[in-house]
């Protein structure tokens, strides 16, 4: 089946984003990038020739939009430094996992795997097991067979270079995994350094099971040109707390060593950039990527899930067949049919198209020089309205899975570090007046690290810092009143004795009386805190929240700059581990059904936890969370981590609005409802269902 996954992407927000840029604004509103689009080349057309199995192959390649460009064309690194949603639309469906989630209801479905896997088995005295048979026949795009060996291969690959970014929480550090061991070709052992009873959901269903393979004919001479320096040396064990100096100073200086040898051994492997000779096991393989105009995909012909069937039922029941090769069952097989499609690809070619900004891309659409727009990011109010005129052109709305967030750099110590700092500035920002007032009510305040749109994880009761206890939202003077109260119980004070105030009525954008600046417990002033956001170009409800956030700080006392700045660029000062230069930014996060992410951001070992969070109460609440084996035990935990997370923001989630979805209407997929809606679902193989007609 096609693998419907999903990584955790930086790009601001995949999962919901149809916004629009509203009227008011603060004075000091920056203007528009005025970024010129890139020139966009003509890329070639792959072979028509129709896949094994599948539908009718159209001759029209598909031509999509991108807002910005690949860094990269490896894999490893994708998942690593490079998580950016833009490296998703073109590099996700490359490689294949072993189980993937089923169309629309997201249920557990074999990808790779013969039918479901073996049950979890105790292996030893203190590890699990769990055993899974492939389906026969499959191969790269180069001919070769995938086997059990590229499953362990890529596992424990990333174990002993120590990938960082997503890969700890699929294969690594934070997987619970011990080993993966190819019994036979199509055999595949996973070994869990824990009893059954500790080895969650999040583990192995939402984790290994899940986890990219890549093909170790290709990757094994790359990975042992990389290696060397990290096995010459054995990974340093911490001495007790009482152990000698002697010893304490030998441990740190193996530790740094050993890090070293990992990072020259991550950048050695992630350094390798592919071509389209490399083989993939998806329904498309790479072609190219002209840096700056555009990278292409070709279809696949001996693609092994071309012409697959899937069915879903109302009752529950999902099935996905491909005659003489494979069936699969699951579920009531009653009740009015919901879903029915046979899988392709449709279309000889995937060429993405890059455009410097949201305006190039709908001209380049209206002009029919594109199908559709890959755009997570949302539309300014200016644009949906002249979208809507035009002829030839369709829209459609989903709810989203995910949202935009202001994030602190705790490592750095305070204010960051104080609970009371980044529970004053939560208060401060209004969220309630961001979304209906200025974005034009085209985006929805968020409150907790789960969406509302994933209303079966989402806790409604989680705290709202900066409303009422009657669920309304505080006025400007309010939230004034309350931040400062809760900065004077931290130890805080403000210069002269002069506190912020809001004398009129207290209207939501009320002008403030500003005091003093800020004082720290210690007595020292709040240096000016550099705010992090994407550029108005880039877009323009991101860029126009960080200018009001930057504006609502400095009228309290809190001297703050908002930076609009490159979307990759912010990536790579925020993201780079060991990098404390930044003090805030605001990106966004496209997400997962089921919210692994808890673990990833909040514990202290988590993949993606950059602001450096680490409470007792936290990782206590995570680590159960990680090891929950049943969904009952796992939404308790996940509501009570989001009233903790609310509570004390590490991150703060400002707003998630519907995801806006445009294409030319000769442009038909097998279905359009759906949460994350076409842009997020054909990140998880939807692509290779599309169908292209004669352009208009």
């Amino acid at each position: 089946m096609l693998s419907n996954k999903k990584w955790l992407v930086v790009v601001a927000l995949l999962a919901a984003f149809a916004l629009v840029l509203g009227a008011c604004a603060p004075a000091t509103t920056a203007a528009p990038s005025e970024e010129a689009p890139a020139e966009t080349e003509v890329a070639p057309v792959a072979s028509e020739e129709a896949p094994a199995g599948g539908g009718e192959m159209s001759g029209e390649p598909y031509n999509v939009g991108l807002l910005s460009d690949l860094t990269t064309t490896n894999y490893w690194a994708f998942l690593d430094t490079e998580s950016s949603v833009w490296q998703s639309f073109v590099m996700t469906y490359w490689y294949p996992t072993l189980m993937g989630l089923a169309d629309q209801r997201f249920d557990w479905v074999p990808a790779l795997s013969d039918g479901m896997p073996g049950e979890r088995t105790p292996e030893g005295a203190d590890q699990c097991s769990v055993t899974a048979k492939l389906k026969s026949g499959l191969t790269w795009s180069d001919g070769e067979p995938i086997t059990a060996n590229d499953i362990a291969f890529t596992a424990n690959t990333v174990r002993t270079l120590k990938l960082g970014g997503n890969w700890p929480s699929i294969y690594g550090s934070s997987s619970g995994l011990a080993d993966v061991q190819a019994v036979d070709d199509l055999t595949v052992k996973y070994i869990f350094g824990a009893t059954c009873e500790n080895v969650g959901l999040l583990q192995w269903e939402y984790g290994a099971s899940q986890g990219p393979i890549l093909p170790e004919h290709f990757w094994a001479a790359h990975v042992e040109a990389a290696a060397p320096g990290v096995l010459a040396l054995t990974e340093p064990v911490a001495p007790a707390a009482d152990a000698p100096q002697e010893e304490q100073d030998k441990y740190a200086a193996d530790s740094e060593a050993y890090a070293v040898a990992l990072g020259e051994a991550q950048a050695v492997l992630y350094g390798v950039q592919v071509d389209k000779d490399t083989p993939v096991g998806g329904a498309f393989t790479f072609s190219q990527w002209q840096e700056g105009a555009f990278a292409q995909n070709d279809a696949r012909a001996d693609y092994y899930f071309s012409g697959v069937e899937i069915t879903e039922y109302a009752d529950g029941g999902y099935s996905e067949s491909k005659p003489g090769t494979y069936e699969f069952t699951t579920g009531e097989m009653t009740g009015d049919t919901l879903l029915q499609y046979k899988t392709g690809p449709y279309v000889p070619a995937v060429i993405y198209n890059v455009y410097g900004d949201q305006n190039a891309a709908v001209l380049a659409l209206e002009n029919g020089d594109i199908d559709y727009i890959f755009n997570p990011i949302s539309y300014a109010a200016g644009l949906k309205t002249q979208i809507a005129t035009m002829d030839g052109i369709a829209t459609e709305t989903n709810p989203s899975n995910g949202w935009r967030y202001l994030s602190f750099n705790m490592t750095k110590g305070a204010p960051m570090k104080d609970k009371a700092f980044r529970q004053a500035i939560a208060i401060l920002i209004d969220r309630e007046f961001i979304a209906n007032t200025i974005l034009a009510g085209q985006v929805l305040p968020a409150f907790s690290p789960v969406p509302a749109a994933n209303a079966g994880w989402y806790n409604a009761d989680a705290p709202k810092l900066g409303y009422k206890e009657d669920g309304t939202p505080m006025t400007r003077k309010e939230r004034i009143e309350a931040a400062v109260a809760v900065l004077t119980e931290g130890g805080y004070t403000f210069e002269g004795g002069v506190a912020p105030a809001v004398t009129g009525e207290g209207a939501r954008n009320e002008q403030v009386t500003t005091g003093g600046t800020l004082l720290m417990p210690d007595g020292t002033a709040v240096s000016e805190l550099v705010l992090l956001a994407p550029t108005a170009g880039y877009d323009p409800t991101r860029s126009t929240t960080a200018v009001w956030v930057e504006s609502w700080l400095n009228e309290f006392g809190i001297p703050t700059k908002a930076k609009l700045t490159a979307f990759n660029t912010i990536l790579d000062i925020v993201f780079t581990p060991g990098d404390t230069s930044w003090d805030m930014y605001i990106l966004g996060y496209g997400l997962t059904v089921f919210p692994s992410y808890l673990y990833d951001f909040y514990n202290t070992a988590g993949g993606s936890n950059n602001a450096g969070y680490s409470t007792p109460e936290m990782d206590e609440l995570t680590d159960a969370f990680s090891k929950a084996a049943n969904l009952e035990d796992a939404k308790r935990l996940a509501f009570e981590i989001q009233a903790l997370a609310a509570e004390d923001p590490s991150i703060i989630q400002i707003f998630t609005n519907p995801i806006l979805d445009v294409h030319r209407t000769t442009v038909t997929w097998p279905y359009v409802e759906v949460m994350d809606g076409i842009t997020g679902n054909i990140m998880n193989g939807f692509l290779g269902s599309v169908q292209v007609q004669t352009s208009q």
